[in-house]
């Protein structure tokens, strides 16, 4: 998935309009990626759960220890480019 952009949308319709925190899936935090305009499905979110991160549980989205995500989100601009590698 080369070439992505990101994009930060309050409460985007993927998260299933669930606020950050503890009880969404997705965390704290969430960068959502996209590619020529278009949502990709795949994300860079925070998790809580450490031992996950690195495994393949989830359909190809980052997932980062909260505090990495809440530091990565305050850096990063709206339409930063992204390149995901294999890992």
């Amino acid at each position: 998935m080369p070439n992505t952009k990101l994009t930060k949308r309050r409460f985007l319709q993927y998260a299933g309009g669930m606020a950050p925190g503890l009880g969404n899936p997705l965390g704290a935090r969430v960068l959502y990626l996209y590619q020529d305009g278009k949502y990709t499905l795949y994300t860079i979110y925070s998790t809580i759960q450490p031992e996950t991160i690195g495994k393949g549980i989830s359909s190809g989205c980052v997932g980062l220890l909260t505090q990495d995500m809440m530091d990565l989100w305050e850096k990063t601009p709206v339409d930063t480019k992204v390149i995901v590698l294999k890992a």
